[in-house]
């Protein structure tokens, strides 16, 4: 009895290591880079996407075109190139309802939080707000 206690800690023990490994595995230089852009105090807007989404795939040359005029501002495309734990972990950890979804952040805190086709002029007067001119 006692024996088959102790294995079952042994493997609780492997399995939290393993989790962890795996963890810093799947995420080291994504969600640490973003992070560290967030908790700098630098303006940084997340775009969480997927390729499947017809508003997603509709949003994204709009976002690229803008994008382009905010160079103070670090932007993260979190979309179906990362693999599909990597996309469920970092859509829950910033708590993702919709797609495609903006969460703009500056100086640490969330600013706002965008959800659905945005248009070109909504984004610049969105990231204007941010922007650290």
């Amino acid at each position: 009895m006692f024996q088959s206690k102790k294995m079952i800690y042994i493997s609780l023990i492997i399995l939290v290591i393993g989790s962890i490994v795996a963890w810093r595995y799947l995420f080291q230089g994504i969600d640490s880079k973003i992070k560290h852009d967030i908790e700098s105090g630098n303006s940084v807007v997340l775009l969480f996407s997927a390729d499947w989404c017809g508003s997603c795939v509709k949003q994204k040359p709009i976002y690229e075109e803008v994008k382009k005029e905010f160079s103070n501002i670090n932007f993260y495309l979190v979309s179906s190139d990362l693999n599909k734990l990597q996309q469920k972990v970092l859509f829950k950890l910033h708590n993702i309802k919709g797609l495609p979804s903006f969460v703009l952040f500056k100086d640490g805190i969330e600013q706002n939080r965008l959800i659905g086709f945005k248009t070109k002029e909504v984004l610049k007067s969105n990231f204007s707000k941010i922007n650290n001119n």
